[in-house]
């Protein structure tokens, strides 16, 4: 808010132009005022009537460039990184902390499964030194923990063991690498891909690393000893996955817009879900249960599919195209983020949207 009200201000001040004021008689200066005041509150009306619709998700300033978010494990507090890295309450939208500092441009953030630290990478801008690093901060405190470094090049995407002693990376320097998080020293590197890291996780049971990089590879590795497993072989591209809560399937999103799912433990093809090729995927997430996957489309649905059969049973509309799609920690809540900047929140169960507010 405080934005707007300067960006406003600032050529109202300029159009005073203080020194014609030397020649000017009491009747002129005073008609000068008069005009000038009367254009300061149609401004402050304005700004008042935009702030007002933001607060109630109805209209978004659009001065919001970070895209990352995440949902605290609680399920209470929406984390999105910005200018800075800014805390939001769900039940009300407000800010209620903020993480400043030189990250303007956070490009990914996570929360570790106990809640305790958050990390997150930076875009380009500041350097390959800077990109090349895993800024952390320890929640409590909200102090800033020393940053984990070894990448070569810009970390695009990280993820936490589910006892969160470890968190596992991936870089465009093509490698994975796996760090105590108690001590911040790397554990291993691992090696053998070929292609920008997209994205990395652990499953759910603690024993395996999923890493995939854009061009069609999926490497399995065990978490112990950092050998590898397996590797699946696509031939499209990849956008992102979902590990199903038992940790046997991964789900993949493909740039054919077509979904694709293979089991873990064999490595085999499972299933295909025939997304429509003109709907394009831009996320997904899965149930708690295993049983449903959620997709955020560009043709202003999420659609809800039934993982067993693979079938689309039912889709949510929303007034915008849907950029990004989670599962809220409660179980019962699909969040999503819209092109309008706008965050959603819907009752699993009913498919109502329930609260929205700006990001």
């Amino acid at each position: 808010m405080q934005l707007h009200i300067k960006l406003v201000l600032i050529p109202l001040i300029l159009s005073l132009n203080i020194q014609n004021y030397v020649s000017m008689n009491r009747k002129t200066i005073a008609e000068k005022t008069r005009k000038f005041l009367s254009t300061a509150l149609v401004y402050g009306i304005v700004i008042y009537t935009l702030h007002t619709l933001e607060s109630k998700g109805i209209y978004c300033l659009n001065f919001s460039y970070g895209t990352a978010t995440v949902i605290t494990p609680d399920g209470k507090t929406l984390i999105k990184g910005d200018e800075g890295i800014k805390f939001r309450d769900i039940a009300s939208g407000e800010t209620i902390r903020s993480l400043e500092g030189y990250f303007f441009n956070v490009n990914q953030v996570d929360v570790s499964p106990d809640g305790k630290t958050l990390v997150g990478s930076i875009n380009s801008e500041y350097g390959d030194e800077q990109a090349a690093q895993i800024y952390r901060w320890d929640l409590v405190s909200g102090k800033q923990i020393s940053p984990l470094k070894g990448h070569k090049d810009h970390v695009y995407t990280f993820a936490f063991s589910p006892d969160s002693k470890i968190m596992v990376s991936g870089s465009a320097d093509n490698t994975v690498k796996i760090w105590d998080l108690a001590s911040g020293k790397e554990i291993r590197t691992l090696s053998g891909h070929h292609g920008n890291l997209r994205q990395v996780a652990i499953t759910k049971d603690g024993q395996t690393i999923v890493s995939a990089e854009i061009d069609g590879f999926i490497k399995l590795w065990d978490i112990t000893t950092g050998k590898e497993k397996r590797t699946i072989t696509d031939r499209v591209r990849i956008k992102s996955f979902n590990i199903t809560p038992d940790s046997q399937t991964i789900i993949v999103n493909r740039y054919d817009e077509t979904i694709k799912s293979w089991n873990i433990s064999t490595g085999q093809q499972i299933s295909i879900l025939k997304n429509q090729s003109n709907i394009k995927v831009s996320g997904s997430a899965i149930s708690l249960d295993g049983k449903t996957l959620f997709t955020a489309s560009n043709n202003k649905t999420i659609r809800v599919w039934d993982i067993a059969s693979g079938q689309e049973v039912r889709n949510i509309k929303v007034d915008s195209d849907v950029i990004s799609v989670g599962v809220n920690p409660d179980g019962k809540t699909l969040v999503g983020s819209g092109s309008d900047k706008k965050i959603r929140f819907w009752d699993i169960a009913s498919g109502q949207n329930i609260r929205t507010f700006c990001e």
